[in-house]
């Protein structure tokens, strides 16, 4: 009876996960591809860079081909979804064509063959490895999938590289000064905005019904911050919990002694920070900036060698020697690892790298910076009533942080506890941090880190536990004092894709003494890796015999690049674990395949010590509106598992739009617009003003285009942190149109979609004539200059024989015309300025007579 029952539990987990899995393939394309998709970085060589979509095989890297041509302004005529995509190199007139029906590339007269495999189509977009992007346009892709990087390199003939430097060339001869800067967005919000709705359940797959939870959160933009209220029920062996629980959090970036404020369900302050129902106030930021501060790189070489710094794949800064061989950079320094490149050419062609390391601790603050938090309230999950925080923290200089802190907890029936704190962070040199650490009634610790370069880092850590505490919430009660060493060395073999890590830790306690080490060496190569590991344990009882333990691990993983289609973008998997004395403990392998972009499966079957022969099956389905999660072990005691479905609904108030989303989407934002011709200029978009298709919006480092009414939106980005919103000059038909600001900085509401409205402007054109008063000379030959008054930005021109002068591409706004300050010095002149203003306007505004004149001094 009980094998019947454990074999009818299987089944109808199997059951289950077929259903699942059925539901998700029905959603998806029959067609299978064979390249594993990925966001790239698409960097061309003095030129813009942006995130595209690529396929990835290998060395073999796929390139989204219209984002290609977008960023490099390669000029698309026409699309023929599924067969070929041809346009024209301007300002040449080149003609080209990629045909994938014939398999062969053109650009003007060059022709270019290659293989089926080397250009396809998903989704009715076209993917182009870079071999063949490279021989069509002259240029070397150069990927690196590790990074996620594409690179662009000798691409000064390209489209978009010439029109930058042109404009760098313009700002340089011309003195013309780019709208660089940013312009906050003010606008209006509504008491309560938006609301956003998360869901979930999940059920055990051996008794789904009454093994479950169910999940639900309402959220709205709530005063200018993030209120939420969460609900869920858990039932298992016929009982059901249910809980109930509310948040609000808003944040500020203008008051410097005031950032945050969390009510409700919040998460505390202090160096280890608690879950509370209660409040917190604080002015330390939402979100930490990853920069920490600028710090001083220096090296010495000989007189006349040349410096470049790269962060990664990008070029950071250029520098030469001194006439004593030393440079110098101003490094600016994020938090976490900083690995750096510096290469070096000499006077008679050598060539030196170095690589260079800033380690940045998170316990760091950059120097005179000050934060404290207060948080208390009930305990929500901790063994407590209550509990209180007070934290300070300060940055006394680039080297010197301390921090400083009392926790207050309240129990029931144990007594209350009470644990003031003091830590210090010290950078010793740019490769050595200390940390200490003391707890009263707690514990002691410190910790010192050596890492000279991101291929070695060395860490030791000492922890002594100190107080008599019943099940204490800080420190340990089992334990009297603990040793952490870690060790992380990558070296130059195999051009640094092999690298090993080490692990130690020492524990004395009153009732138990444990040691242990474990190694593990890795090795990349060829879409493969390989780990082998090997661990080493002892621990020992009071008055009993200490017990050893010896394990040899090895695991193996491997991406199918042979020639069989179907099996392309499948991972290969296997693990083997062996007892040094008593043999094989775990022993299998898997697979890992993806199906399009929505669907991912995993089949792992082997053996386990203790347990007999194991099957795990489940997969991952993005079905929008709603992901599946199946995950499933079949052992001979029975099947266990997990299904879980889970989305979200979001609703757009301006429209009135309901959106959906496959995953949680509570705490975060959205922003959506309008790109629109402002004939106006009042910034709104108004009715009768037309709207804009077609145009590259990016919001931070997202892009996006408008739809044909002009319609912009994206989802899930962080919310009351500030994004950069700009539009693509290039990608705006019309060359007179530009937008009416440059950048603008965004702050998104949370819980709902922020309305911000893009304006586009029709450029004027401004003519007059500068002549010297008392005689009416003409001067000629001189720069003059347009200045905004309202936003600063300014426009220059040299003016003709006559003194006349033009300039095209003015935007509308109240200006100044003058002499620029250069030619008044040379030329010993004072000069009375001219306003004029440059109105909207649908066609274009034209000022004329625009009359500088000026006088000998």
């Amino acid at each position: 009876m009980l094998q019947r029952a454990r074999e009818s539990a299987g089944w109808r987990a199997v059951g289950l996960a077929a259903l699942l899995l059925v539901a998700a393939l029905a959603t998806l394309r029959a067609q299978e591809h064979d390249y594993v998709e990925l966001l790239v970085e698409l960097r061309i060589d003095r030129g813009p860079t942006a995130n595209v979509l690529a396929l990835e095989h290998g060395d073999t890297v796929l390139i989204a081909t219209r984002a290609f041509l977008d960023l490099a302004k390669l000029g698309i005529d026409s699309v023929a979804s599924g067969r070929k995509i041809a346009g024209t190199v301007q300002p040449a007139g080149t003609p080209w064509v990629i045909d994938t029906d014939v398999g062969y590339a053109r650009s003007g007269q060059l022709d270019v063959a290659f293989d089926p495999g080397d250009a396809i189509w998903l989704d009715g977009e076209l993917f182009t490895r870079t071999t063949v992007l490279d021989a069509l346009f002259g240029v070397r892709c150069s990927p690196s999938v590790p990074e996620l990087v594409v690179v662009v390199r000798e691409a000064n003939h390209l489209p978009v590289v010439q029109q930058l430097e042109r404009e760098r060339r313009r700002r340089s001869l011309a003195g013309a000064v780019s709208p660089d800067g940013i312009e906050p967005v003010t606008r209006s919000r509504r008491p309560v905005d938006g609301a956003v709705f998360d869901w979930s359940v999940s059920g055990a797959t051996e008794d789904p019904l009454d093994a479950t939870s169910v999940e639900l959160g309402l959220g709205a933009q709530v005063l200018g911050g993030s209120g939420v209220v969460r609900h869920s029920e858990r039932r298992f062996g016929g009982e059901t919990d249910r809980l109930t629980t509310g948040s609000w959090t808003r944040v500020w970036h203008t008051t410097p002694w005031l950032r945050q404020v969390r009510l409700g369900e919040a998460l505390g302050t202090g160096a280890r920070p608690r879950i509370v129902r209660g409040g917190v106030v604080t002015n330390s930021p939402f979100i930490r900036p990853a920069a920490f501060d600028v710090s001083l790189l220096e090296g010495l070489l000989e007189p006349g060698w040349e410096v470049e710094l790269y962060r990664g794949l990008q070029f950071l800064d250029y520098t030469r020697t001194d006439v004593t061989g030393r440079y110098a950079f101003d490094v600016p320094v994020l938090y976490g690892e900083n690995p750096l490149r510096v290469i070096a050419y000499g006077p008679a062609g050598q060539v030196l790298r170095d690589r260079r390391t800033f380690e940045v601790a998170q316990e760091r603050f950059p120097a005179g910076q000050f934060e404290y938090g207060i948080g208390g309230g009930a305990c929500a999950y901790e063994p407590c009533d209550a509990a209180f925080n007070v934290d300070l923290r300060y940055g006394i200089d680039d080297r010197w942080t301390v921090r400083g802190g009392m926790d207050r907890f309240w129990r029931d029936s144990l007594p209350d506890l009470w644990h003031p704190y003091g830590s210090v962070a010290f950078q010793a040199t740019r490769s050595l941090a200390l940390f200490a650490e003391g707890v009263a009634d707690a514990q002691v610790s410190g910790r010192v880190q050596f890492a000279p370069t991101q291929d070695f880092r060395a860490t030791v850590g000492q922890t002594w536990f100190t107080g008599d505490v019943t099940l204490p919430l800080v420190g340990s009660q089992v334990e009297d004092s603990r040793t952490d060493a870690s060790l992380f060395v990558r070296p130059p073999w195999l051009d640094y894709r092999t690298f090993g890590q080490v692990y130690a830790m020492r524990s004395r306690g009153e009732t138990i003494d444990r040691d242990m080490m474990r190694a593990v060496g890795t090795a990349r190569f060829d879409g493969a890796r390989l780990d082998v590991g090997g661990t080493w344990e002892r621990w020992r009882l009071r008055d009993a015999a200490a017990v050893r333990r010896t394990s040899i691990d090895v695991r193996y993983f491997q991406l199918y690049g042979g020639s069989l289609g179907w099996l392309r973008r499948t991972l290969f998997r296997g693990e083997l674990r062996v007892d040094v004395d008593s043999g094989p403990t775990i022993v299998r392998g898997g697979i890992d395949r993806g199906i399009g972009t929505m669907l991912q499966l995993q089949l792992t079957g082997g053996w386990q010590r203790g347990v007999g022969m194991t099957l795990d099956f489940g997969f991952t389905a993005s079905l929008r509106p709603v992901r599946v999660v199946s995950r499933n072990r079949v052992t001979p005691d029975g099947t266990r598992g997990v299904q879980s479905v889970e989305g979200s609904v979001l609703w757009e108030s301006q429209t009135s739009r309901l959106e959906f989303a496959d995953g949680r989407s509570l705490n975060r934002a959205g922003i959506v617009g309008e790109v629109f011709v402002d004939l106006d200029g009042d910034g709104s978009a108004d009715p009768g003003e037309p709207r804009v298709s077609d145009v590259s919006v990016r919001i931070g480092p997202l892009a996006v285009r408008t739809d044909e009414t002009g319609r912009f939106s994206v989802w899930d980005v962080v919310p009351f942190e500030p994004l950069v919103l700009s539009v693509d000059s290039g990608s705006v038909r019309d060359p007179l149109l530009v937008p009416a600001t440059a950048r603008l900085l965004v702050r998104p509401d949370p819980n709902t979609f922020t309305p911000i409205p893009v304006a586009l402007v029709q450029t004027g054109e401004v003519s007059g004539v500068a002549l010297i008063r008392d005689e009416g000379r003409p001067l000629a030959g001189i720069q003059v200059e347009l200045r905004n008054l309202d936003t600063g930005q300014q426009y220059s021109a040299t003016t003709f024989s006559d003194g006349s002068f033009y300039v095209l591409g003015v935007r509308p706004g109240r200006y100044e015309a003058t002499v620029s300050e250069q030619a008044r010095e040379m030329l010993s002149l004072s000069a009375q300025a001219d306003a004029f203003e440059v109105a909207p306007s649908g066609e274009g505004a034209i000022v004329d007579g625009v009359l500088i004149l000026a006088d000998r001094r």
